[in-house]
């Protein structure tokens, strides 16, 4: 905290009699105000009292206090009766000198806060998806390698013309042997069982020879013994 007074009815000399600035900048913790020589601001003045009032400088204030009960001291016109804080464009007076209170805060204004940006989330239900370094890298130096092959080629034709000829003598030679193979295996066909005969069962009641012959000789033999 910075305090200053400013001269408004009155002139300040420094110790040589030349006519001083009109403000003095309030130094130290005790900055004593009066006629005697040992003050921090003297003011060669009848209506002022060789120690008159100091101007005391604490963390964040600054207060007034009167050092003798016959010192007439005013704060914006009101007689002054114990210690007092001062504010930022008081007016104080002393006999017939009159200052303006200049008081600057030397701690640093806060910034405002910055607003973060938020980071772009993706919908829901759709997960972003996470970024793999090594496979990023890897998909660079295929794309380079592609386009490193691609030039090789156009530089030279004749590359390009053996690797169709090879590809396509290497089809050549396997399709014969696709269809050998597939002819060697059209015929061999397994051959299907015949359904097997059940036995022959004798009919029900079927009359043999011998049962015929024994039927005829008993057929005699009721005839003749009638």
């Amino acid at each position: 905290m910075k305090v200053k007074l400013r001269i408004l009815h009155g002139t300040l000399q420094d110790t040589h009699g030349q006519r001083a600035v009109q403000e003095v900048k309030v130094r130290g913790p005790q900055f004593v105000i009066g006629n005697a020589a040992d003050c921090s601001l003297c003011c060669r003045s009848d209506s002022v009292l060789p120690h008159h009032c100091e101007v005391l400088l604490e963390p964040g204030r600054a207060l007034i206090r009167k050092l003798s009960d016959r010192a007439d001291t005013f704060i914006n016109g009101q007689r002054m009766e114990r210690e007092q804080v001062l504010q930022a464009g008081d007016h104080l007076r002393l006999g017939r000198l009159e200052f303006e209170v200049l008081i600057e805060d030397a701690s640093p204004a806060a910034p405002p806060p910055v607003e973060s940006e938020s980071p772009t989330t993706p919908p829901a239900g759709e997960p972003e998806p996470e970024r793999d370094p090594a496979a990023e890298e890897m998909s660079d130096l295929l794309v380079q390698a592609d386009e490193r092959d691609r030039t090789i080629r156009q530089q030279h034709p004749e590359l390009r013309v053996l690797h169709v000829e090879t590809a396509h003598e290497e089809t050549a030679k396997t399709e014969p042997q696709e269809a050998a193979t597939a002819d060697e295996a059209g015929p061999v066909k397994k051959k299907k069982k015949k359904p097997g005969k059940l036995p022959v069962r004798p009919p029900k009641n079927e009359i043999t020879g011998e049962d015929s012959t024994s039927a005829a000789q008993e057929a005699l033999r009721k005839l003749f013994s009638r």
